[in-house]
């Protein structure tokens, strides 16, 4: 919660996050500071093109995806609608 960035979004935050093989990947948990909502998440990727992999790789992008799912619901329902999409 010492970050700016972190302050802004989040009334409450945590994540344990570790480097396999250069994806970053963890779980995080944070409560919006806009909606109250608190949630509890792992993202796992697969069948990932390469490019995607290694954009993901970069600046831990995988960290600030998993963060604007917590406090950005237009992206978190995209996330879900393709996941949707994906599945059918």
């Amino acid at each position: 919660m010492g970050s700016e960035p972190i302050a802004r979004s989040f009334e409450d935050y945590g994540a344990i996050y570790d480097n396999r093989m250069g994806l970053l990947g963890g779980i995080d948990f944070g409560t919006s500071i806009y909606d109250g909502h608190t949630s509890v998440q792992a993202i796992f990727f697969d069948q990932l093109p390469v490019g995607f992999w290694v954009h993901m790789s970069a600046n831990h992008m995988q960290e600030d995806y998993q963060q604007r799912l917590i406090w950005d619901p237009a992206l978190y329902e995209t996330t879900l609608q393709k996941i949707s999409e994906t599945d059918e």
